[in-house]
């Protein structure tokens, strides 16, 4: 039983790491796409608003969106994984 219990803990731990990797690497992937949003927005301050910069620029919107939403949706921290303590 003993057994059972450190494999189950060890297990948890071992999601627990990769949910986090998981989660900075898609955070690193937003904040990447929020700073080509961020430039597409300026380019497009210093030039006339074409057609083509504006739909460019939904599309960066649309990117840095979809990336926010991964992050949040791995989102994991210790509390899901209430039995490992602190």
């Amino acid at each position: 039983m003993n057994c059972d219990w450190l494999f189950l803990q060890q297990e948890a731990v071992n999601s627990l790491r990769k949910s986090q990797s998981l989660y900075v690497m898609r955070k690193q992937e937003y904040e990447k796409a929020r700073e080509q949003s961020s430039k597409v927005e300026s380019d497009l301050l210093d030039k006339s608003s074409s057609s083509s910069a504006l739909s460019k620029m939904d599309k960066r919107k649309k990117v840095e969106e979809d990336a926010m939403h991964k992050v949040r949706g791995t989102k994991v921290s210790a509390t899901d994984f209430p039995f490992l303590g602190s």
